[in-house]
């Protein structure tokens, strides 16, 4: 069975949520992903003393993207986050990177190079219609760590879209 994936006993998900470098690595999975759009709206008044103040039209502006994403997995397998993070494995333990500097990945200033996020959804027909928000960066991080019978670690991130999101077809 070789290039092919067995589902026999299992479902393909119906929506999942990845994150990719520019090369179309998998380098993340996502829980919960939120999208916002927000745009500056500004008035144009009246100079005319009688009618002055008076708003004549509302000019749009530049249209910004950006995504809440609560719980999120980076992955290392294969070093995909080389060229997109500083650093590779989020635990950054001594059997999988000898080098101190490698280890973990921690801070906003770690991330390299915008990635893509791929919203995906499985249709009857078994056709993905996919969202992708290309050049993503991040502005903010945080992580919930939760210790009640079991640990629960839940990163959450806002993420700035740096280009217009496109939507993609792909039949079965």
């Amino acid at each position: 069975m070789s290039g092919t994936q067995n589902y026999q006993g299992k479902t393909k998900p119906a929506l999942k949520i990845e994150v990719r470098d520019a090369k179309g690595n998998l380098i993340a999975g996502i829980e919960s992903l939120s999208v916002q759009e927000n745009r500056q709206l500004t008035r144009v008044r009246h100079l005319e003393i009688s009618r002055g103040g008076e708003t004549i039209d509302v000019v749009p502006g530049v249209s910004e993207k950006s995504l809440n994403i609560n719980g999120i997995v980076f992955f290392s397998e294969g070093g995909y986050l080389k060229d997109t993070f500083n650093r590779l494995d989020p635990i950054g333990s001594e059997a999988s990177h000898a080098d101190a500097r490698v280890k973990g990945y921690y801070n906003l200033s770690d991330q390299l190079a915008g990635f893509d996020i791929y919203e995906s959804s499985l249709s009857v027909d078994g056709n993905y219609y996919t969202t992708i928000h290309p050049n993503c960066w991040i502005q903010n991080r945080g992580r919930n760590i939760t210790i009640q019978g079991d640990v629960k670690v839940m990163e959450t991130l806002t993420v700035l879209v740096g280009g217009n999101s496109r939507d993609d077809y792909q039949t079965a």
